[in-house]
């Protein structure tokens, strides 16, 4: 009914019963922003303090390359049972073979092959449900499966380097602003002492990985999780594989071998390189967790 009549109150939801809400001051405001044609005034910019020479020949000499996929698949027959297969790969180009790919647009696959011939890959797989390792849910399956994986990787150490800032020589952080975390089985929050990869929680002495200060899967049930687990782990680590390039060069002149495992070469690392990341460069969602202070 669109208005009171004989004794029947006014039905809300219809359009007359709309009044109301459209005469509140805060939905007027925003109807009026609404319907505004004009545009927004210019953005002010910084004024500019230098100038870059687009001419001058580059110091560039290699160039560091990193992407991730996934893919969830269910199995035909059981559609109750996911698997997520994740894959980030980096390769490090030299400039003269992007030059030489550039002046060869229809290059032999073997020609390709062997001007990357040093490509970090590593696929992790994930269950999401109906899948998980023996006398294990599908949640601690999946915790043990991304501590595997970031140990196999090497991406642990980075991820220690990172979350404890151990480019610093001094921990001279205020107590309350250090790394903490929740605890996996009681929710109390705790501290996490300085380069400890193992830890248990001081409430209930739950055992504890430095990777379970990701916190991916933390809030699955049991037995099954979101795809966004998938998704975090592959975020992860793209965020871990740049700084772990960061890290690695400066600090022991390493590279990549032929098996993606990294060897120590100072003569075959030249100076400037840069490192190209697939995405956003700001660290969002879990992968904010890993490089919450660089990103800073």
């Amino acid at each position: 009914m669109a208005y009171a009549k004989d004794g029947y109150p006014v039905e809300q939801a219809s359009k007359i019963g709309h009044l109301k809400l459209i005469n509140h001051p805060l939905i007027t405001n925003l109807i009026s922003q609404f319907e505004e044609p004009e545009l927004p005034p210019a953005t002010s910019y910084p004024h500019r303090t230098g100038t870059v020479d687009l001419g001058a020949e580059g110091r560039l000499e290699r160039v560091v390359t990193i992407d991730g996929g996934q893919a969830t698949v269910p199995n035909a027959y059981r559609p109750e049972k996911q698997l997520s297969f994740i894959q980030v790969a980096a390769c490090m180009l030299k400039m003269q073979d992007l030059d030489y790919m550039r002046s060869h647009p229809m290059l032999d696959p073997r020609e390709l092959a062997r001007l990357t011939p040093d490509p970090w890959y590593h696929p992790v797989v994930l269950p999401l449900a109906g899948v998980r390792l023996p006398r294990m849910s599908v949640k601690e399956t999946i915790r043990n499966l991304i501590d595997a994986a970031l140990t196999q990787t090497g991406l642990h150490e980075t991820l220690k380097f990172l979350v404890y800032r151990e480019w610093r020589g001094t921990y001279d952080i205020p107590e309350d602003k250090r790394p903490h975390m929740t605890c996996w089985k009681c929710n109390e929050e705790f501290f996490l002492p300085r380069h400890a990869m193992s830890l248990n929680c001081p409430a209930c002495s739950h055992e504890h990985r430095l990777a379970d200060y990701l916190r991916i899967g933390a809030d699955s049930a049991d037995d099954w999780t979101k795809e966004e687990a998938a998704s975090n782990l592959r975020d992860v680590m793209e965020t871990l594989t740049l700084f772990h390039f960061l890290r690695v060069f400066p600090a022991q002149r390493a590279i990549l071998t032929r098996r993606g495992q990294w060897r120590s070469h100072a003569a075959e690392i030249p100076q400037p390189c840069e490192l190209w990341c697939q995405g956003p460069v700001a660290c969002r969602a879990r992968s904010r967790a890993c490089a919450e202070h660089p990103n800073r």
